[in-house]
């Protein structure tokens, strides 16, 4: 089945500045991750780094060569180029362009160790990936994708400058080794990516949604109740929710609460 539209997100490594994010629509199940990702460099690199760039940014990045980058999903599992879009992306889904280099040396080992702990319901047994499938297809598939409009690349703004509404609702869930966090919000599924921006420390985790029917709101744990793993853990936009994947540090950490509550003893 056709997933429809797709977001696909680039952020320049240690040049927070630079972001960019394109929409595709992938209507036919013949179309192949391979295809999105050349879609989506041919657009960052004919489009988006011919664009006019404000003076006080840093200077952009490089343009991306098609073997050096990948696309992963939301918890930074990276996806091959020979699989079917319909096959490893859910519809209105995020999904991300990393450097390839991130997952070579680990990549054996980590799809080895999760298929080992989950057994059958392992992401990559389900979708019948062995551990030395290739990441990058020698070559990119020849069948096209809707391509986006031109986009400029923007920089982030000053958040700690703008005034917030407080998100005090939400639904959380320990998930084995992913703590999950959803935001209700109704219609937040239209709303630019861009304007949804999500930050993560050791033990605290943000979500901001500026410009939101006329408000910045801002959803915030000052302390979590456990250690995550702040590089791997990220947000993902549905119709009417925002849910955060909270990577835990240990899988075996048991979240009695998101907030830090101090346990008998302390």
């Amino acid at each position: 089945m056709a997933v429809g539209k797709v977001h696909v997100h680039y952020e320049e490594q240690g040049h927070a500045p630079w972001h960019s994010t394109a929409i595709f629509d992938c209507q036919s199940d013949d179309l192949k991750l391979g295809t999105l990702k050349q879609a989506f460099i041919t657009h960052f690199n004919d489009k988006v780094l011919s664009q006019p760039s404000d003076a006080s940014v840093s200077a952009p990045p490089a343009p991306l060569k098609y073997e050096d980058w990948c696309l992963t999903n939301h918890q930074h599992a990276p996806m091959p180029d020979a699989g079917f879009i319909c096959t490893w992306v859910d519809p209105m889904a995020d999904i991300f362009i990393r450097p390839v280099a991130e997952f070579a040396a680990a990549q054996d080992t980590a799809i080895q160790d999760n298929i080992k702990k989950k057994g059958e319901l392992s992401y990559y047994y389900a979708h019948g990936a062995p551990a030395s499938r290739s990441i990058v297809s020698k070559t990119a598939a020849s069948v096209s994708v809707s391509a986006p409009p031109p986009q400029q690349l923007e920089q982030k703004p000053d958040l700690g400058s703008l005034h917030y509404t407080t998100i005090s609702t939400f639904t959380w869930e320990d998930a084995s080794d992913t703590v999950r966090v959803k935001v209700p919000l109704d219609g937040i599924g239209k709303h630019p990516r861009d304007k949804i921006i999500s930050e993560f420390e050791e033990r605290s985790c943000q979500l901001f949604i500026l410009d939101f029917n006329g408000k910045n709101y801002r959803f915030r744990v000052p302390k979590l109740q456990c250690k995550i793993d702040a590089a791997a853990s990220k947000h993902v936009v549905k119709e009417s929710r925002v849910t955060l994947f909270l990577r835990k540090v240990k899988d075996d950490d048991y979240w009695h609460s998101l907030f830090y509550t101090k346990g008998i003893g302390e």
